[in-house]
């Protein structure tokens, strides 16, 4: 079988540099495309729109954007394109967070690397109008497609003042929590383990034993960093990856099984509850395009 369309690799460039700007339009998709696939990816991603309009989903949000509008999709998030205007010109931004954060714990990793991951929810996934990261965009467009000696360090410089001004515009802050805080790693490790082992993840205590701390400790910092139980942040990346398998054309009953869910009769409940309607009608609406 081939593999999952709900994680998508990211190929950054081959002179390992951590980038991916790629020009698109809407006349060059297709349905074999990721962008049309519900999926995610390690790597942050930001749709720029220079003409026309695309309407997109990303964790959990739908929403339109247009000419010099940000789409933002961070780490693991859930995201795809849906439809185009006609006409349709943008750019999609492919970083990973080795251009952002080092392999030290310092401030770039510890108050803002780490809380990229962490406090996913806190940031806007959609950016309208915002001239000064539009500009910033701009600029980066330029620097990478004419390529002169040193355009690396000026992308990098340029992608740090965006991330540095999403931080400052674009996230929710709540002031009673540190951004600085050490537990947040303790998390970012979570999310990373469950990412690559959802569906044998079943046990809260093994869990806890791979990142190194207790289960109280581990479920109640999860909680507080990501507003869900980690039950529940498993729940919908099985579910969701349950919905691409089907819409992939595999069983219902072999795509519980693929990720995770033994029982199938818990599985479609589960299900119905994370996603909105029963594993069934995926199927049926497989059948009727």
């Amino acid at each position: 079988m081939n593999d999952p369309i709900y994680y998508w690799p990211v190929e950054l460039s081959k002179s390992n540099f951590p980038v991916k700007i790629s020009k698109r339009n809407n006349s060059s998709q297709d349905n074999r495309d990721p962008n049309f696939a519900l999926h995610w990816h390690e790597q942050l991603e930001f749709y720029y729109v220079l003409e026309g309009g695309i309407y997109l989903t990303c964790n959990g949000e739908e929403q339109w954007v247009y000419k010099n509008d940000v789409a933002f999709a961070n780490w693991c998030d859930l995201h795809r394109s849906i439809a185009f205007l006609d006409n349709t010109n943008y750019y999609v931004f492919q970083i990973d967070l080795s251009l952002l954060t080092s392999d030290k714990d310092d401030i770039f990793t510890e108050k803002y690397g780490n809380n990229l991951i962490v406090r996913s929810q806190n940031f806007e996934r959609f950016i309208h109008q915002d001239s000064q990261i539009s500009q910033l965009f701009e600029e980066i467009i330029k620097e990478y497609e004419t390529q002169h000696i040193g355009f690396e360090m000026i992308v990098k410089s340029l992608f740090l003042r965006v991330t540095g001004l999403i931080f400052r515009n674009h996230f929710h802050y709540d002031k009673s929590v540190a951004l600085y805080d050490p537990s947040v790693k303790h998390t970012r490790e979570i999310l990373r383990y469950i990412a690559y082992h959802y569906n044998t993840c079943n046990h809260l205590d093994v869990l806890a034993a791979q990142v190194g701390i207790t289960k109280n400790y581990m479920c109640r910092i999860f909680k507080e960093h990501t507003g869900c139980t980690i039950i529940h942040y498993i729940n919908q990346l099985r579910c969701y990856k349950a919905m691409s398998l089907i819409a992939d054309g595999v069983s219902v009953t072999q795509a519980a099984m693929e990720v995770g869910y033994s029982d199938y009769n818990y599985f479609s409940r589960v299900f119905k509850q994370v996603v909105g309607f029963s594993p069934s009608k995926t199927a049926r609406k497989k059948k009727e395009t």
